[in-house]
């Protein structure tokens, strides 16, 4: 026993057994839960909260929230022993599809006294069950007079509305199934396009489909939403944005390594060769259109040969290796990518001016694998597949070279190709809602409009060349792609679209050359992509031999 009043300073436990003697107070974000017995008054102030299964013998006003039980799903029964007042707050009535019975089906609040409800809200949440049309549940008894009704009454219950009946004793309410479709419960285009489909199924749907169509049914509003991202399948037109932003990174990081070696070579003639490390990293945010955003994290390796001619032309090969992860924002959906490229380069460098150009292709590895929980776990599957791709890539740039002292300013402008083509998927492990997925082939055609500045000095190590870019890349084609997919077993088809990314990019660079042997040289490099939509970036360093 504590005897004790006031207002908390923090959460506080009444256990089974136990019991607090004095007048309290819960203020704004506090929690007070009863599990044992108050025998004073009870004040629960806005944004407040009280909770738990055991008995107030006083007299109790609500301005917070009320809510039997310790858990957010928990049924159970809150007692009160003397007057209760609802003004302003909310009550919460957890319920479950075993039966009606208060107390066992739904959380009870029994009042041995008067109830008066005044700007209130009812809130019922549910736990995922099979819920039938007119089950009806009785939250509220009192051995007086209850008064007043309540303002708002919310639910979670996206199939069923609910009937509010109001006795002189009691208060319940009971659910009617409205018969929504999928679609109307969606909050994005993605879920829109699943939602449809899925009503399509509803009313012949068996087996399998049947039993998850089901599931949904008996989930509550977020969770169906969820479980609608689930199954669209996002992962894969993703994919193909992802890449495409790999490959443009993989250009720039190469340009820029060019063009910087270009400039501070003491003779046109002559070859080099590096290898360096890199990582890209970064995130999309969700869009528009409500579709999920995605992380990218990548590691890779370029390897390069360079060999100039006094006339200032250059020719080169190239390669790189990398290891990527994307995963879909929100959503336990993540693929492994093995990328590999190849290409070659061509470069022109007069006292002026220059021109560089660059082609390649790739091929790509791709594993996915996409977990489905589905209303609160009754459906748990993984859907996996393995593909391939092909890219294929070109790119010009043109720019002047203005040497003010120790500064080279280079203005220039370029144009740039990539196409991805995305091999077909046929899932396993996630029964009838495996999709197979026809294959994607998407293009990309950017120009970059930049200003490099460049400066070379000797320090104590040898000789170091930084350089700063900055750019503004413009997009002319599609900024997000689509992808048509069909449940494995059905012959009818659903679309949905990959993250907008946005048209318009702000790049940032910079690199740092740093002469320190006599045949070779510290090779750092940094590049980045951001706007409204997305924030990548990529780290290099590595080693350049001189011949």
């Amino acid at each position: 026993t504590l005897d004790a009043s006031g207002t908390l300073g923090g959460n506080v436990t009444i256990d089974d057994g136990g019991t607090l003697t004095g007048d309290i107070v819960v203020g704004d974000t506090k929690i007070f839960i009863i599990n044992g017995e108050v025998a004073g008054d009870t004040t629960v102030q806005t944004g407040g909260r009280l909770s738990g299964s055991g008995t107030i013998n006083g007299v109790t006003t609500i301005g917070g929230t009320i809510n039997a039980g310790t858990g957010m799903t928990e049924i159970a029964t809150l007692s009160f022993g003397d007057n209760l007042t609802i003004n302003g707050g909310t009550m919460q009535v957890d319920i479950n599809a075993g039966g009606t019975v208060p107390g066992v089906n739904n959380d009870l609040y029994t009042v041995n006294g008067d109830v008066t409800i005044s700007g209130a809200t009812l809130e019922v949440k549910t736990i995922p069950a099979n819920y039938v049309d007119g089950a009806t549940y009785t939250f509220l008894n009192a051995t007086g007079t209850i008064t007043g009704t309540f303002d708002n009454v919310i639910d979670d219950l996206p199939f069923f509305s609910l009937s509010m009946f109001y006795n002189v004793n009691s208060v319940s309410f009971r659910l009617n199934d409205v018969n929504a479709s999928f679609e109307q419960i969606a909050t994005s285009c993605n879920q829109a396009s699943v939602g449809a489909y899925l009503d399509f199924f509803k009313p012949t749907a068996i087996g399998d489909l049947n039993e998850v169509i089901d599931a949904l049914r008996k989930s509550n509003t977020s969770q169906v939403q969820m479980g609608l991202d689930q199954l669209g399948g996002q992962i894969y037109p993703t994919l193909v944005s992802s890449q495409l932003q790999h490959t443009s990174f993989s250009i720039a990081m190469l340009r820029d390594q060019l063009v910087l070696d270009t400039l501070h070579r003491q003779s046109k003639e002559g070859s080099r060769a590096w290898i360096r490390g890199y990582g890209i990293g970064g995130d999309t945010d969700q869009d528009d259109c409500g579709t999920k955003g995605y992380t990218y994290s990548l590691g890779g390796t370029e390897i390069a040969l360079q060999r100039g001619f006094e006339s200032g032309l250059e020719l080169g090969v190239f390669t790189n290796l990398s290891w990527s992860r994307v995963k879909t924002s929100g959503l336990a959906q993540q693929a492994e990518v093995d990328s590999y490229q190849l290409g070659g380069n061509v470069q022109y460098t007069g006292d002026y001016a220059y021109g560089l150009g660059i082609g390649g292709a790739g091929y790509q590895q791709y594993d996915v694998n996409r977990e489905i929980s589905l209303a609160g776990g009754l459906i748990d599957r993984t859907a996996s597949s393995s593909f391939d791709g092909q890219q294929a890539f070109g790119y010009f740039e043109s720019g002047l070279m203005l040497p003010t002292g120790s500064i080279t300013w280079v203005p220039h402008s370029s144009i740039q190709y990539v196409t991805v083509d995305q091999g077909s998927i046929r899932e396993t492990g996630a029964d009838s809602v495996n999709l197979v997925g026809q294959s994607l082939s998407t293009d990309s055609l950017r120009s970059v409009l930049g200003l490099s500045i460049q400066s070379s000095g000797p320090t104590g190590l040898g000789l170091a060349t930084t350089k700063l870019r900055l750019g503004w890349m413009h997009e002319y084609l599609d900024t997000n792609e689509r992808f048509e997919a069909r449940f494995i077993d059905e012959t009818r088809s659903f679309e949905v679209q990959g993250v907008d990314l946005g048209r318009d990019w702000a790049v940032i660079g910079g690199n740092l050359q740093w002469a320190m042997f006599n045949y070779a040289t510290a090779i750092f490099a940094y590049q980045g992509q951001v706007n409204s939509t997305q924030s990548l970036h990529t780290g290099a360093a590595g080693l350049e031999v001189r011949w």
